[in-house]
């Protein structure tokens, strides 16, 4: 089973409504398997229904599309 808990640090709060895309990498690509949305406690209890085939995972959290949603904008820099 994978889990998250998400926690808005500038806010000091949970980050409900975050949606996180869970992935399994396969071969050079990664393939999307499973989607939540954080709740009012910032969790998503589960992002798999059942047993997990052995892999590399990674989940990706929409932070921009959060950021929209609470009406702030942020500018990111590369150096």
């Amino acid at each position: 089973m994978i889990t998250t808990h998400i926690l808005d640090i500038s806010r000091g709060e949970p980050a409900q409504g975050l949606e996180v895309i869970l992935e399994l990498r396969q071969a050079s690509e990664w393939v999307p398997i499973s989607r939540g949305t954080s709740d009012e406690n910032g969790r998503i209890s589960t992002l798999t229904d059942g047993p997990l085939t052995p892999g590399t995972y990674q989940l990706t959290f929409d932070t921009g599309a959060f950021h929209r949603d609470q009406g702030l904008s942020v500018a990111f820099s590369r150096k």
